[in-house]
């Protein structure tokens, strides 16, 4: 079921299709304790980043706020199991994911 979801989300190709435009940052991945996620808007929007485990279950949401402009967030990766998670990002009504490993 986990590689469906992956799949599904990730597109045919494995490449992460990208709803936005500007580049989002997040590194390092794989992450040990903490990953940073990072991207410059052009307008202001509210934003909502959420961890999700490959079985699609909702981990954590990490950030749901307006930003305008400069976004920089850690993602705490200390206290869940290692792993693949999808990094949920939604700004508007727009919405993109990311791969994150867990080591």
């Amino acid at each position: 079921m986990a590689s469906n979801i992956v799949d599904w989300l990730m597109g045919p190709t494995g490449i992460e299709e990208d709803n936005f435009d500007f580049s989002v940052l997040m590194y390092p991945n794989p992450a040990t304790d903490e990953s940073n996620i990072s991207f410059d808007m052009d307008a202001p929007g509210q934003v909502t980043i959420t961890l999700i485990d490959m079985e699609g279950i909702e981990v954590s949401t990490e950030y749901n706020g307006m930003v305008d402009g400069s976004f920089y967030h850690k993602i705490n990766t200390d206290n869940i199991p290692t792993g693949a998670y999808l990094v949920k990002i939604k700004i508007d009504n727009k919405t993109s994911f990311r791969k994150l490993i867990k080591n």
